[in-house]
């Protein structure tokens, strides 16, 4: 028999890592497609987001004859960070109006639309703060409801759900009952980065949905149906506790570290309540956090739409756009304060974020990927040495082509119209060929005549690619430098 051996310090550590993941990360996190498609205006986002739905098989199925919910990312308190609306870092209202009309052509009974903000009122004059026309878009073919779900709304109590793993921070979550009353919940996100997440998609989206009369700082002992504090005291750092008959955290002895408890609570709600269709706006966006009031703050043009069943799918090829590992862990780009959220949903069986299992649908993610940066550092690309990547022009591969054949056309067309022999000093040019068009001058003689005809024109743009980068290291004092990253 052999003797038994002492574990190691490191089987220890694996051992506890181990109890530490829920039971289900070991199950295999389901894959759904993903279709990515270029956009490059929001003047036109109805039709190639048509094309998105259909690219993931349709939306008909899913939301004919159902109410749906569509939670917006109209992030920021508008009393403390202003409106700001020349920059891309909120849901543009007409993404809202292009997914309200196709769930109306797709045959939905009703939309709703959902966001929390202050001040925590049903008045949807505060929706036109945004940009939304509530008129015109409730005009679209189907009615529209507009429910702020930063308190209980316009129901009697909150919807109490379990977090079906067993939860990260908290085993359950008290809830506006605009999320439980639906048949089909969609999540109309950005592609942008995030403070403390790293990204901001479909995952980080269901953050808000958690009302700040039971989880802001001042949701006292009983709650407070007016709440005008943001969540950071009971979520971001944990030194609030939910008020009584709300579910108390899992262990008061966890970190109150924010990066550790955001992407978890995010996680959280992305479980009890999972998003049925799953579409992220990276038309025009920005890098660097997720809003005009932190440090480094870059204007984005990706030009594409991302759409999918399963959210952790769709987030996962929504880095990959923005040229990140969805696979990074703490301290690689773009996580440099807070853990990798979709890392934690795969744990938790929400979805995969292996790239090479996501059925990617539309254009190639080579193709889409632009430089992001090494995430949310606080510098501009430009402060960090990178150049920023230039807008993206053209609208479909199908016009690229045609414009290099309408090129070549060009160039040969040119290079074979025959050139008029000059007249011989000694005789008189003939009248309509002198009327045609002006003679052109013969070359200089010499040894090599072709070396003075002009060169043809360029059948190809010279303009820059937008370069791929992956820093080696986030927190190094060296000055950042795009390097090139190959596909994986």
């Amino acid at each position: 028999m052999q003797p038994f051996a002492s574990p190691s310090r490191r089987d220890i550590l694996a051992a506890a890592a181990a109890l530490a993941v829920p039971s289900v990360a070991r199950a295999s996190a389901p894959v759904s497609p993903v279709s990515l498609i270029r956009c490059t205006s929001y003047d036109d986002f109805s039709t190639p987001l048509a094309t998105a739905f259909d690219k993931i098989g349709g939306i008909g199925t899913l939301v004919r004859g159902k109410t749906v919910a569509l939670k917006l990312n109209l992030t920021g308190n508008p009393a403390r960070f202003p409106l700001t609306p020349d920059i891309p870092y909120r849901t543009d209202a007409r993404t809202v109006a292009a997914t309200v009309h196709l769930l109306a052509r797709n045959g939905a009974r009703r939309v709703r639309i959902i966001e929390s903000f202050f001040p925590a009122s049903q008045d949807l004059a505060l929706w036109a703060r945004y940009g939304l026309d509530v008129n015109a878009i409730g005009n679209l073919g189907v009615p529209v409801e507009w429910i702020n779900v930063q308190n209980r709304g316009p129901y009697k109590n909150y919807a109490r759900l379990k977090v079906p793993f067993g939860g990260y921070v908290f085993p359950a979550y008290h809830i506006n009952q605009a999320f439980t009353e639906c048949d089909v919940y969609a999540s109309l996100s950005k592609l942008k980065n995030h403070w403390l997440a790293g990204v901001t998609m479909s995952i980080k989206n269901n953050f808000g949905d958690t009302p700040c009369s039971l989880y802001g700082g001042d949701c006292g002992p009983d709650g407070n149906e007016n709440p005008t504090k943001e969540r950071g005291p009971v979520c971001h750092n944990g030194t609030t506790k939910p008020p009584a008959g709300v579910d108390a955290e899992i262990d008061p002895a966890s970190p109150r570290d924010p990066g550790y408890r955001v992407p978890r609570i995010a996680v959280e709600q992305a479980a009890i309540r999972p998003i049925d269709l799953a579409i992220v706006d990276g038309v025009d966006t920005v890098r660097g956090g997720e809003g005009p009031w932190l440090k480094g703050l870059d204007r984005m043009h990706p030009h594409v739409i991302l759409a999918g069943r399963n959210p952790v799918c769709v987030d996962s090829v929504g880095m990959g756009v923005m040229s990140y590992s969805p696979q990074a862990t703490r301290g690689q780009a773009p996580f440099v304060r807070g853990d990798n959220p979709l890392k934690l949903a795969e744990e938790a069986g929400l979805g995969s974020t292996d790239l090479n299992r996501i059925d990617i649908r539309g254009l190639k993610l080579a193709g889409a990927r632009i430089d992001f940066g090494p995430g949310p550092v606080g510098k501009t690309l430009k402060e960090l040495g990178a150049a920023c990547p230039a807008p993206r022009h053209v609208a479909f591969p199908q016009l690229r082509a045609a414009a290099s054949a309408h090129r070549r056309r060009s160039t040969l067309l040119a290079n074979s119209e025959p050139r008029p022999t000059p007249p011989n000093p000694g005789r008189t040019a003939h009248p309509q060929t002198a009327s045609r068009r002006p003679l052109r001058e013969r070359p200089p003689a010499g040894p090599n005549p072709a070396a003075h005809r002009p060169a043809p024109a360029a059948t190809r743009s010279t303009r820059p690619r937008a370069s791929i980068h992956r820093p080696p290291d986030l927190l190094s004092p060296q000055p950042y430098r795009a390097a090139a990253l190959r596909p994986r």
